[in-house]
């Protein structure tokens, strides 16, 4: 490991000097495909390291560029795009760096952009992967203030497996899937998007084909506005849950969550003897809802947010019992509210005040709650919360979000996990079409993963938005 108060030279071309308590390296001249690997350490709590690649020089300085800077005192990885004097933000994501600890980093090098992944107990996903236009050659350039790396190896080629499974989002092109939810059963997963009960089947989540339209709007309680679907076995049995209007409120339209039930997956999905609105979970305006069972009690629960006047979009979560085709749901406990920043800032003449579409995973005995947060012309975004029981105090991530908007891919949220054929945890979630617009909203989906809390606290959950090739794990 090399600190960064000393000079030194490294084989391969790379050369290094010491000017103002900065080591600066740079490379020669590699492929277009290209690849370099590190160890990174932060020798201080303010540390930072800068990697330039596809530079062009302009009269001994650097014209344009792509630049990486791994900041310990800020918590995050981020890519800029390096003209003359000006660096233009092309992607953030928040990542603790532990002073004194080694971080193995991959920074990578493809023909539409540049990733890069940090190791963690031997495993990797993108922390920052951006699209930008890639020169013939690569030259690289490193800047370290208060950290050190040890020496880059760097190659030529940066291919994925053979066999690899591979996608880039968006995972499907020019279809409108909002609000995206995904259910595996049998080897197979199936995903809906909110506004229709139309099914789209895979083996590997990058495959899609339609299978069909699970249920007639015309047989099910409610009105005009069919979303927010989602299906779950329990005990041989399927169920499906989805928003729609109260048809009992004249006058104003208000949003209630209902559920249907069936011996196929595939459906039909009907509600068979008793009231229609026996099949009504809750009202008040609520939408966006999860079943979810407790892997530690065995115990369910639903999950959703409503409009609460003078607050904003309001997750919370209520015990539920399924039962022999019936599910009844109890009193509803608030868990998060939009009273953070960045959940609730003013931009586009719009205001946000929201925390909706809640997901809650078990993990090393936490449950983490992900929710989207702010309007979507503001900062829209995919934050999270942790407690220690379903229907606990849950305490935000200090870092949310941990999806925002790049330069490729605006209103990113409404995460819904679920595990690769392997195993591996990965997020499906939606991108808008603009800030002026939600449609069309696109399928994408990149690894999930969780890392030792510095602090001490439970684990950190990270995902970030990818913009080229990856590999399902």
């Amino acid at each position: 490991m090399f600190e960064c108060t000393e000079g030194l030279s490294f084989s391969d071309g790379f050369y290094s000097e010491t000017e103002d308590g900065a080591l600066r390296l740079s490379a020669g001249e590699y492929d277009v495909l290209s690849e370099m690997t590190f160890t990174l350490r932060f020798t201080s709590g303010y540390g930072s390291a800068e990697i330039m690649t596809d530079i062009k020089s302009e009269d001994g300085n650097v014209g344009s560029a792509c630049k990486i800077r791994f900041f310990c005192g800020g918590a995050n990885v981020s890519a800029y795009l390096v003209n003359g004097e000006t660096d233009t933000l092309l992607a953030r994501s928040p990542f603790e760096f532990e002073k004194g600890r080694d971080y193995p980093v991959r920074i990578t090098g493809y023909l539409g952009g540049i990733g890069v992944y940090i190791y963690i107990d031997g495993m990797s996903s993108p922390c920052v992967d951006v699209k930008v236009k890639r020169r013939s050659s690569s030259r690289y350039a490193l800047t370290l203030h208060g950290a050190g790396i040890s020496e880059p190896a760097v190659s030529d080629t940066a291919a994925l497996p053979d066999d690899a499974v591979v996608y880039m989002n968006p995972v499907i092109e020019n279809t409108d899937i909002p609000d995206p939810t995904v259910f595996q059963y049998g080897g197979t997963y199936y995903l809906f998007g909110t506004g229709s009960f139309l099914c789209r089947t895979s083996e590997d989540l990058v495959h899609w084909k339609t299978a069909r339209t699970i249920a007639d709007k015309a047989s099910l309680y409610g009105m005009t506005y069919y979303g927010g679907v989602s299906i779950y076995e329990r005990g041989g049995r399927f169920y499906m849950l989805y928003t729609t209007y109260n048809p009992e409120i004249k006058g104003r339209t208000e949003t209630c969550i209902c559920y249907a039930v069936s011996d196929d997956i595939l459906g039909p999905y009907t509600q068979p003897g008793g009231a229609p609105s026996s099949y009504r979970l809750t009202v008040n305006n609520s939408a966006g809802s999860q079943l979810f069972r407790d892997p530690s009690s065995g115990k369910d629960y639903l999950f959703f947010y409503r409009v609460d006047n003078g607050v904003g979009n309001v997750i919370y979560g209520a015990e539920a019992s399924v039962v022999g085709g019936v599910i009844t749901v109890g009193d509803p406990v608030r868990l998060v509210s939009p009273d953070r920043e960045w959940e609730r800032k003013t931009e586009n003449g719009a205001r946000g005040n929201v925390t909706e579409r809640p997901f809650v995973y078990y993990h090393a005995g936490c449950y983490y709650l992900f929710y989207a947060g702010s309007h979507y012309k503001t900062s829209y975004g995919e934050g999270y919360a942790v407690s220690g029981e379903p229907l606990g105090e849950y305490v935000k991530y200090r870092n949310n979000p941990i999806l925002s908007s790049t330069s490729e891919r605006t209103g990113v949220g409404c995460v819904w996990l679920t595990e690769s054929p392997s195993g591996a945890l990965y997020g499906l979630y939606h991108s808008h079409g603009s800030l002026e617009s939600i449609a069309p909203s696109v399928l994408c989906m990149d690894r999930v993963e969780f890392y030792p809390d510095p602090d001490g606290g439970p684990d950190i959950a990270f995902m970030t938005v990818t913009a080229n090739r990856q590999a399902v794990r």
